[in-house]
């Protein structure tokens, strides 16, 4: 009896099938019985062991008797309204937002604004919104519940908004917001179960992101197994280590748990990516297929059109690959609503493959249609570069265009070579131009706009980082509370500011330029180190290119030599396209990129007294926008601040980054010292600053000086990433202090010239589509008309000698440039031969306005003359009245 009875009462609470909702479904609809429909319609959604498509059927069934009926219960008809559209999330996303919208609506007639029902249709509506790509109103409905929950007690929608935003910001690229927004809803996520999944980690754009990932994944103890195993994927993605995605891939696609449709199409193509990625073009193009395009968004399909093609292409289906293509990119270019970075980055890739096409067939139309779509592409950046953007913005754009523009460049080039017309050499300075010039612009106006917020900066570090340390939830949620209005009231992590970014042609570059005295040579490093240079000088324009085997090897050969202290070994193929491209009575301007940021190019061109010898004088530019740009007046008198500051082992106190300097080393300065009393020797207003006079707080005091000359004698340390960045070490109150490029950048430095006469100080990390991070660039970009910098740890004294004869040359009003080569002329003619390898004299550059500069001895000149001439002036007062006097005297009776 008892077994009777046991079997019974489990077969009570089991689940019921499809046909039992539909029998009671035939029963309570005759009954009228509305009530009933909508628990057992509630009860259906939530049974985990019934079928979607049962769900969603019922559900309709529900909604669809509520319209006929015209029931006047709000709540009810708005809450079935809103669980039909988060059914059918993953099956109709149209279809969602229309049930979703409609659940706001009658819910809006029943409740107040505050109550949490209304909210969580808000919530709903928003994320189905940003599913789809509409995210200017996916983020209005967020400010809404925002709004709504500012200031009232906050429920399970309040973590839930905050993720959602933090999504809206990954997907804009905007990684530092949106980490922060997540950091912001942890502290509530725990009410009813609520999980954030770690969507903040749903965006990678860079390899540097993907490192953070990898961290943060491992990290997360409260995240799924099955979305830490897909963050790990897409972080090896990212890093294109596709053997250990697809270790993790096969760890999803085995988790038990059931999937939606929507992940199923994440795990297909990934598994696409990676196969891509190894070069299995035929799986990579099978599991692109295996996705369900009925649930994608419209964006979704067309990036699966761009994905399709990268695999058709490997198995070389060109024609179906172009066509595709070719759907993919009109799409890309006549969209203005989704983002803007996988547009840049399929377009890249759709103008790599025209231009495989065009070797396979020399067919010259694909050309056109690659620089057709390159044309069109560079003006949507530059457009959207024009718009109130974050520094997350700036920068992301920046990298994403980096590959774009290298495809561009590419492009232009091979047209060259194949018809030597030189607007296809204009073309291309328009693409270096775009990509260099509008970065470094860019990075410019962010550090600056920065000036103003580095409290506010300053305040969101020390919060977040108490959010992260503290246990405490309750202290948790007030700190999140505090971040939050920060973050809010801001709108972005910078203040917001428009900027109207150049669109100048290649063409329109060259205008009002004195060409026919100055030569331009510029270099383009592609990824894949393929070399384009451009040279133009008066109405004479050329382009080459040289493959990687021609001339990279050959250079980093040629640096090791250098840093050893040996003669380098000098590219034979580069030397030959310089030296027959520039002409030897000219000024050169240079404009490096890639590795050739750190190799001096008169290199190059002459070996060691050769550059007395009717050598060209070369000089350096950050690019031909800033160049044209920069002003040519110069002060009529310029004072000059020396600094000289001494080291020793206590100089690693207190320091940060204390390791990094104690491994680089603070070695003492044998001769900065004397360096600078020579240079107070040899000119006139120099105000001398040594050991421990030499402070940072002397230079920031005075960094705002006009007409002024900064000399620093020190040592100085080229970034090697982006978390150590360059630093020059000055004098402090205890030990040393550090002036870090971010200050320099923050600040405004209207220097005539800045000579930095310390180790790397032309070097720094690279970051793709900004150039160099350099302590020469930071002084540029602060306002400095010309800087003097280094390439490699230049030798003390040699510096020293360099840099006596350097101002003796500028007090003669020579250029520049020319003071500087003059100098090394010097130093090779009075040293002994073992000073002759380029280590010793070679690493110092000139970048910017090289015109000549004015110091105090010269402008005494007329100081002295007005004395001179009142001098004179008193003197003849003098005689006449003792003639007059004279001649009175001798006619009185």
């Amino acid at each position: 009896m008892k077994l009777v009875f046991g079997v019974l009462f489990v077969l009570s609470v089991l689940p019921c099938t499809a046909q039992d909702w539909d029998a009671r479904w035939v029963r309570d609809s005759t009954d009228q019985n509305f009530q009933s429909i909508y628990h057992q319609a509630v009860k259906a959604w939530y049974d985990t062991l019934l079928k979607e498509e049962d769900k969603v059927e019922i559900l309709q069934r529900a909604v669809r008797y509520a319209e006929q009926k015209k029931l006047k219960n709000d709540t009810i008809r708005g809450r079935l309204h809103l669980l039909l559209g988060i059914q059918l999330t993953d099956r109709d996303r149209h279809q969602s937002i229309s049930h979703c919208r409609n659940a706001v609506e009658f819910y809006s007639k029943f409740y107040s604004f505050d109550h949490f029902r209304l909210h969580s249709a808000y919530f709903h509506l928003a994320e189905k919104l940003y599913l789809t790509d509409k995210i200017a109103e996916a983020e209005q409905y967020c400010d809404s519940l925002v709004a709504y929950q500012l200031r009232a007690e906050k429920s399970y929608n309040w973590p839930r908004v905050l993720g959602l935003l933090g999504r809206i910001e990954a997907s804009k690229g905007r990684s530092r917001k949106s980490e922060l927004l997540f950091q912001c809803a942890y502290p509530y996520a725990s009410y009813d179960s609520i999980t954030l999944y770690g969507f903040e980690l749903e965006t990678l754009s860079f390899t540097s992101q993907a490192k953070k990932l990898l961290g943060k994944v491992r990290r997360n103890a409260d995240l799924e197994n099955y979305f830490r195993n897909g963050k790990m994927v897409e972080a090896f993605l990212a890093l294109h280590h596709a053997d250990s995605s697809l270790q993790y891939l096969d760890k999803q696609s085995a988790d038990p748990r059931k999937k939606s449709a929507w992940e199923r199409n994440a795990l297909w193509r990934n598994y696409g990516i990676a196969h891509l990625q190894l070069g299995n073009f035929s799986k990579a193009a099978v599991n692109f297929q295996k996705q369900d395009l009925s649930v994608f968004s419209r964006t979704d399909s067309v990036y699966f059109l761009s994905d399709l093609a990268s695999a058709l292409h490997g198995q070389r289906n060109y024609v179906t690959a172009l066509d595709l293509d070719e759907q993919a990119v009109t799409y890309y270019l006549n969209d203005t609503v989704s983002n803007i970075l996988p547009k840049i980055f399929y377009t890249g890739d759709a103008i790599e493959r025209l231009n495989e096409y065009w070797i396979l067939d020399q067919d010259l139309a694909h050309l056109d249609q690659a620089l057709n779509w390159a044309n069109r592409m560079d003006a949507t950046i530059k457009e959207f570069r024009t718009r109130n953007l974050s520094v997350e913005d700036r920068r992301e754009i920046s990298r994403y265009a980096k590959s774009f523009y290298d495809h561009a460049v590419k492009t232009a080039a091979l047209a060259y070579r194949f018809i030597e017309d030189t607007q296809y050499v204009r073309v291309a300075l328009t693409y270096f131009e775009a990509n260099k010039a509008t970065a470094l612009e860019e990075e410019m106006i962010v550090h600056r706009s920065q000036r103003d917020s580095r409290e506010l900066e300053a305040l969101v570090r020390d919060l977040s980082d108490g959010l992260r340390e503290t246990d405490n939830r309750a202290l948790a949620q007030v700190l999140s509370d505090s971040l939050f209005l920060i973050l809010h009231r801001e709108q972005d992590s910078v203040p917001l500011f428009q900027r109207h970014v150049s669109t100048l042609s290649g063409k329109d570059l060259l205008e009002d330029l004195d060409t026919s005295i100055i030569q331009f040579v510029h270099f383009h490093q592609h990824i894949d180190t393929t070399l384009t240079m451009i040279f133009h000088r008066g109405n004479s324009t050329h382009m080459d290119q040289l493959d990687k085997g021609e001339w990279y090897p050959l250079i980093y050969q040629s640096l090791t030599s250098i840093h050893r202290g040996q003669d380098p070994l000098i590219p034979e193929r580069l030397k030959v396209v310089l030296s027959n491209n520039i002409d030897s009575n000219s000024v050169v301007v240079i404009f490096p990129d890639g590795i050739l940021h750190r190799y001096p190019i008169d290199l190059l061109l002459l070996q060691g007294l050769e550059l007395g010898r009717d050598a060209p004088i070369l000089h350096y530019g950050p690019s031909l926008s800033i160049y044209r740009q920069q002003e040519r007046k110069r002060s009529r008198s310029n004072t000059v601040f020396a600094f000289a500051p001494e080291f020793s082992e206590s100089s690693f106190k207190d320091l940060a980054y204390a390791d990094e300097y104690r491994r680089i080393g603070l070695s003492p300065l044998h001769y900065n010292r004397e360096e600078v009393l020579s240079i107070a020797e040899a000119l006139g207003g120099v105000k001398t600053l040594l050991g421990p006079q030499a402070t940072k707080a002397q230079f920031i005091e005075r960094a705002s000086d006009t007409g002024a000359v900064w000399h620093f004698a020190t040592h100085a340390f080229a970034g090697v990433s982006e978390a150590f960045e360059p630093h020059i070490a000055l004098a402090g109150r205890d030990g040393n202090e550090m002036l870090s490029l971010a200050e320099i950048r923050s600040m405004s430095i209207p220097a005539e010239l800045v000579v930095l006469s310390t180790c790397e100080s032309g070097l720094g990390a690279y970051i793709e589509g900004e150039g160099v991070m350099s302590l020469a660039n930071g002084f540029i970009q602060a306002g400095a008309k010309a800087v003097v910098a280094s390439l490699w740890p230049v030798d003390d004294r040699s510096t020293a000698q360099i840099m006596k004869h350097f101002y003796r040359h500028l007090q003669d009003s020579q250029r520049i440039d020319v003071s500087l080569q003059k100098a090394k002329v010097d130093y090779l003619e009075a040293t002994d031969p073992m000073g002759y390898p380029a280590y010793y004299w070679a690493g110092f550059i000139a970048v910017g306005d090289m015109s000549p500069l004015t110091f105090g001895k010269a402008n005494m000149l007329l100081p002295v003359v007005c004395a001179s001439f009142m001098v004179l002036l008193l003197v003849l007062i003098l005689y006449f009245r003792k003639r007059g006097a004279s001649s009175v005297a001798s006619s009185t009776p």
